[in-house]
């Protein structure tokens, strides 16, 4: 419905799903290379770009924002899931990874619920329109954003 509010063909809202799988790729590789923390910092910038964009594009009618918000937001997804993988081993190490993974992405089960649940009620609030939703996205990522340094300041210390 969101491809349908700027007047784009359905199709575009695949961009998501085709951007969820293709991050999951590049964010591993990404991580190899550069470590969990910047690939954590890099994931939570897609996400706050990617409520920016879809914000920017709600007020300016643009498709071609529409586009990139919608393909930030499936970088996000991607990098989401695979960054659970990575987090679990070094926090926990490989005994026990199965079941210690499994509890993880358990948090999916709420998210599923919670979110749609929570833009519909914005969507609502804001007259059917998506504004709300897309500040909602922005205003949760820059808490996990502080969260995220405030995790990685304690990291850096706690290695001192």
């Amino acid at each position: 419905s969101i491809a349908m509010l700027f007047g784009a063909a359905a199709i575009v809202g695949m961009i998501v799903s085709v951007f969820n799988g293709v991050s999951r790729t590049f964010i591993g590789a990404f991580c190899d290379k550069f470590g969990s923390s910047a690939s954590m910092l890099l994931s939570n910038g897609a996400a706050i770009l990617s409520g920016l964009f879809l914000l920017v594009a709600t007020f300016t009618g643009s498709t071609a924002l529409m586009v990139l918000g919608l393909i930030s937001t499936g970088i996000t997804y991607g990098c989401a899931m695979s960054m659970n993988a990575v987090v679990v081993r070094e926090q926990f190490g490989s005994k026990n990874y199965p079941s210690n993974f499994s509890v993880v992405t358990l948090s999916g089960i709420p998210s599923s619920i919670i979110g749609p649940y929570v833009s519909g009620v914005l969507q609502d609030a804001s007259n059917g329109g998506y504004t709300t939703t897309f500040i909602a996205m922005i205003v949760f990522s820059l808490i996990a954003a502080a969260m995220l340094c405030g995790i990685l300041l304690i990291r850096k210390k706690a290695k001192k």
